[in-house]
């Protein structure tokens, strides 16, 4: 989504206009529009430039590993590795 198209559900938003409207705006599909908005602090609280900077961070890269994410999967890797175990391909 473009700041742009952010700029225009706060607009929207502002104005008290329903999701439905904001969509016929956009052409965006209104769970998209729904979801921007929950996710960048609801209808008394979204703003434009929030949210795209919100969008920016989380989208940068590089991200942590799942495996440093989660100590049990990583546990489960190490473990399984060492004993030289990997997936048979034939049940792939």
């Amino acid at each position: 989504m473009t700041l742009s198209e952010r700029e225009e559900i706060s607009r929207g938003v502002s104005a008290g206009l329903s999701i439905r409207a904001i969509e016929r705006e956009l052409l965006c599909a209104p769970p998209t529009i729904s979801r921007e908005i929950a996710r960048n602090g609801g209808t008394g609280h979204y703003r434009a430039l929030d949210a795209d900077e919100r969008a920016l961070k989380v989208s940068l890269r590089p991200k942590d590993c799942l495996l440093e994410r989660n100590p049990r999967l990583r546990y489960a890797v190490e473990r399984n590795l060492s004993r030289e175990w990997s997936p048979n391909p034939s049940f792939l």
